[in-house]
């Protein structure tokens, strides 16, 4: 579905750019009307565009979540910085980022273990 907005809204913006060079190129008295319709078409296949950005990003995130939650289910719900790089071929900036997200979603919670190391646990596995 979102190559199938990205490849839409590209062609509507194609199509726009187009038209309105033609009528910079060659304008004729009354093509000012025609020239915001086809303005608003090339608007709406940008915006069509970043929708598809955005939907690709939270697919993404729901995806990598996942990912996480069944890492966490084999560990006992407790889980690393070190742990999800190894496991799930992440950066360790990366990885902490989807720690922290869980985290700010509720997901898991924040300790610090006797050793120093920051844990994550996941909650009701």
């Amino acid at each position: 579905m979102t190559l199938f907005l990205r490849i839409t809204a590209i062609l509507l913006m194609a199509f726009s750019a187009i038209m309105l060079f033609g009528v910079a190129v060659a304008p004729k008295p009354g093509d000012f009307v025609p020239a915001l319709m086809v303005l608003g078409v090339g608007i709406g296949g940008f915006y069509l565009f970043l929708h598809a950005r955005k939907r690709d990003a939270r697919d993404e995130q729901v995806a990598l979540t996942g990912r996480l939650l069944a890492l966490a289910e084999k560990s006992n719900g407790a889980l690393s910085v070190a742990q999800v790089v190894a496991a799930l071929s992440l950066t360790a900036d990366e990885a902490r980022a989807a720690l922290t997200q869980l985290s700010r979603d509720g997901l898991a919670t924040f300790e610090v273990d006797e050793q120093g190391t920051a844990i994550y646990r996941v909650q009701k596995l």
